[in-house]
């Protein structure tokens, strides 16, 4: 059996842009499988160039969690309007300023409307089999130590982090109904879902699976979630992992490639 180690992660809010978006910048409802890598690569100390090649192949899973008691029960964006200035003010007001040398600057001032997420909390399920880097991440995380500043999203949305637990696991596939306590992510084919009463589910979609050093993303992937901290799906037909543990947790791990059913 192999093992995954497990922790949390939380701020004030979360940004994590839709690279879609144009006018209203909007974003994901929950950290993307690249930005939880870069939080493992700072808890590890690679830089944004090493974390992409050092986690590529990594196993990761995720779910949604309440950390603030006093918080929402589910997935919450504030949205607020922002002025800016137009990018014409960089591309024709500078470069005529700079060749004549005299003259104003026109300030041409742009509204947007920018989403923030309200209290985020993320349990990241984390395993990989470069032994060297698994060892590191597990020192660093039991000892709350981070070589870089963790954030969600945006560098100033710093976030907090803590060690959960190390749990055994297998692979297993699921022929038939499995609860699953993460987000269900998948390429192609979505999998069977069995509505519950009184439950909630969406779909995100074009969510970046990884990015390349030049922060280029190397493909997207969708999955469906509920807006509802921590509550399970029912699902069938995909391979999950199961957790050796009190609780009995099974969670699906993330594609690392396109091809990855």
């Amino acid at each position: 059996m192999r093992k995954v180690a497990v922790f949390d992660v939380w701020s004030n809010f979360a940004y994590f842009r839709r690279h879609y978006t144009t006018t209203t910048a909007s974003t994901h409802p929950f950290i993307p499988r690249s930005a939880a890598e870069g939080l493992v690569g700072a808890i590890c100390g690679y830089s944004s160039e090493e974390f992409p090649d050092s986690l590529g192949d990594a196993r990761i899973a995720i779910s949604l969690i309440k950390i603030n008691e006093q918080g929402v029960d589910r997935v919450a964006k504030l949205p607020f309007g922002v002025s800016y200035t137009h990018s014409d003010f960089w591309t024709l007001q500078v470069g005529k300023y700079l060749r004549k040398g005299r003259g104003s600057l026109n300030h041409v001032p742009v509204p947007r409307t920018i989403e923030l997420i309200i209290d985020p909390a993320y349990r990241i399920y984390f395993s990989t089999e470069q032994s060297h880097v698994y060892s590191k991440f597990v020192d660093n995380l039991k000892r709350h130590r981070t070589h870089y500043t963790p954030y969600l999203g945006s560098s100033n949305m710093i976030a907090n982090f803590a060690y959960v637990g190390e749990y055994e696991f297998s692979m297993k596939q699921a022929d038939q109904e499995v609860r699953i306590q993460s987000i269900l992510p998948f390429i192609a084919k979505m999998p069977y879902v069995k509505p519950e009463p009184n439950s909630r589910y969406a779909i995100e979609q074009n969510i970046p699976l990884h990015l390349t050093p030049n922060r280029k993303a190397t493909s997207y992937y969708s999955a469906v979630y509920s807006p509802l901290f921590e509550q399970t799906i029912l699902m069938s037909g995909i391979s999950y992992a199961e957790l050796d543990s009190r609780k009995g947790a099974n969670i699906v791990f993330i594609p690392t490639a396109p091809s990855t059913p």
